[in-house]
């Protein structure tokens, strides 16, 4: 029974009906729905670009198109999800070893001056690379049984879930533009898949600065 309240409350605050319309959460927009518009957005540019000549839309009657338009918007929610779920399978190890990078490097807290408070609650919870994924989900999970408003951490989630989302999307272009096996081939697939390693390194920027501002807040309600 506690298990299925947990459930309905999590709906709950994903999506949200009222009499004013329906309201989706932010991590859960960028992190489906703005996963699936780019996908038809980078669909669109490999057509105009003749890598998907094949799928021609320019013959289509303006009615059609619209209609094609509105079904793929409807349907960019599902897509998006499916991505995410191919993208965390084959991306998330690799967004894991960024985010240690990052947790070695401490570069992200410099601006903040945060570098001196970030050392003394690793020495003191004893957080290594290997062990703090482990610790901040823990720390998520008694944050969110403590009803901590954690709305900000979320949307810093979705942002590294979209860029994780975008990389692998970025490495599937890499695929297509690679198939000609030409020297402008080369180039492209090249360049796309340099863009997708600065997208995965950025994911393991803003996933690390949000795990230390989970580390502060749980610090601040022991």
């Amino acid at each position: 029974k506690t298990k299925r309240k947990r459930i309905k409350k999590k709906n709950k605050d994903m999506i949200k009906v009222s009499s004013s319309g329906i309201e989706i959460s932010s991590d859960r927009y960028l992190t489906d729905n703005a996963t699936g518009l780019f996908f038809w957005l980078n669909l669109f540019i490999l057509m105009k670009l003749d890598i998907l000549s094949y799928l021609n839309i320019d013959s289509l009657s303006g009615i059609k198109t619209i209609t094609i338009g509105v079904l793929l918007f409807v349907l960019s929610t599902a897509v998006g999800l499916i991505i995410s779920v191919f993208s965390y399978m084959l991306l998330e190890w690799l967004y894991v070893q960024t985010e240690k990078f990052w947790m070695k490097l401490k570069w992200p807290l410099l601006p903040i001056q945060f570098v001196a408070i970030y050392d003394e609650l690793v020495q003191k919870y004893n957080l290594s690379s290997d062990n703090c994924q482990s610790f901040f989900v823990l720390i998520e999970e008694v944050l969110i049984a403590q009803k901590v408003n954690l709305e900000r951490f979320l949307i810093q989630r979705g942002i590294r879930v979209l860029l994780r989302n975008l990389s692998f999307i970025l490495l599937l272009d890499v695929i297509l533009c690679a198939i000609p096996c030409t020297w402008n081939a080369f180039v492209q697939s090249a360049v796309l898949f340099l863009c997708a390693i600065i997208l995965l390194f950025i994911s393991g920027y803003i996933g690390f600065f949000a795990n230390v501002g989970l580390l502060l807040k749980y610090e601040i309600n022991k």
